[in-house]
């Protein structure tokens, strides 16, 4: 069952619709943007077994859910190749909040 965290960072039981789901992911982060509007793009990708992205980094953290498979990567500001490292196609959904303008990733040298 998952928990909620007040604002003083207590845990607290939660009731009504909220007792049913579950969190996947709590990452705090440093960089989210900070004008406005931005715009939340959700992103579904697939790498077949050995697969690699193209090197590439990004300008604001992004969320990697794996659905099937596995996929390595590492964070935000970083040049990076993301992987497919197992024997299977691998599926993801990504979520990625940005100024409207602000690409998904900017390839890397």
């Amino acid at each position: 069952m998952s928990q909620l965290i007040n604002a003083q960072g207590v845990s607290t039981k939660p009731s009504g619709p909220a007792a049913a789901l579950d969190v996947v992911s709590r990452t705090a982060v440093a960089s989210m943007p900070s004008a406005a509007p931005q715009e939340a793009r959700v992103i579904t990708g697939e790498l077949k077994p050995g697969e690699a992205t193209p090197r590439h980094s990004r300008r604001f953290p992004v969320i990697v859910y794996v659905v099937v498979g596995v996929f390595s990567l590492e964070p935000a500001h970083v040049a990076m190749v993301g992987r497919n490292t197992s024997d299977m196609i691998t599926r993801l959904v990504m979520t990625y909040v940005s100024e409207p303008a602000v690409p998904f990733a900017d390839l890397a040298a």
